[in-house]
């Protein structure tokens, strides 16, 4: 069985806690792990790029405007899984750690992350 949540905390950084369990029926035993991750991250501002182009005068006049505007982001449900995610693959890298194993590699998250694909 295994449990995780992520939370900010009052000095306004981010944590997540990870607890499992294991019990054993023939040895009547129980293993216990739990992680905590402490961080402090920022959510980039989202840009939107206009670009406008005005001709008059059978092209003769023309003008060309490109601005850049920034947007806050609003935390998604998508963007809360995907933190989600990564704090317990951080998790499992160092529970293999102290095992005495081989870490897992981290997965490519950079497609979830493009905010580029519609």
């Amino acid at each position: 069985m295994a449990e995780s949540m992520t939370f900010t905390n009052p000095e306004g950084e981010q944590s997540y806690f990870f607890f499992a369990k294991y019990g054993d029926a023939l040895t009547d035993m129980a293993d216990v792990v739990y992680s905590s991750i402490k961080s402090k991250f920022v959510i980039a501002k989202d840009m939107l790029i206009v670009h406008r182009q005005e001709s008059s005068l059978f092209g003769l006049d023309r003008s060309d405007e490109m601005s850049i505007e920034y947007v806050p982001h609003t935390l998604t449900l998508n963007d809360t899984l995907i933190l989600e995610m990564f704090w317990e693959m951080i998790a499992f890298h160092q529970l293999a750690i102290s095992l005495g194993g081989d870490p897992p590699k981290y997965p490519d998250l950079s497609g979830l992350c493009d905010r580029s694909i519609p």
